[in-house]
């Protein structure tokens, strides 16, 4: 049996960072998200916008295809991350 270029183990932790960047990222998109939905109360415009929504997706699932991913999965994973958006306080 030969011995793999890189181990598992390593492979694992390179894993485990790019997750915490992922995290990372997260966290500073729903802190973006926060402020915008606080303006748009402000404005008293509706803290959803199906049309940018949508636009969002395509736009994403064009990245997805020019970062080689799965355009399907990405979108998933916007469409996940959008059905959790901040509580509206006025809900």
């Amino acid at each position: 049996m030969s011995t793999p270029p890189q181990s598992i183990d390593a492979l694992r932790a390179a894993i485990d960072k790019v997750d915490h960047h992922i995290v990372q990222l997260l966290s500073e998109r729903y802190k973006l998200v926060c402020t915008i939905q606080a303006l748009k109360r402000q404005s008293g415009l509706p803290p959803r916008d199906p049309k940018r929504e949508t636009d969002m997706l395509v736009r994403r699932g064009q990245w997805s295809e020019e970062a080689e991913l799965p355009p399907a999965m990405v979108i998933e994973i916007f469409q996940r991350i959008l059905a959790h958006l901040p509580p509206n306080p006025d809900d």
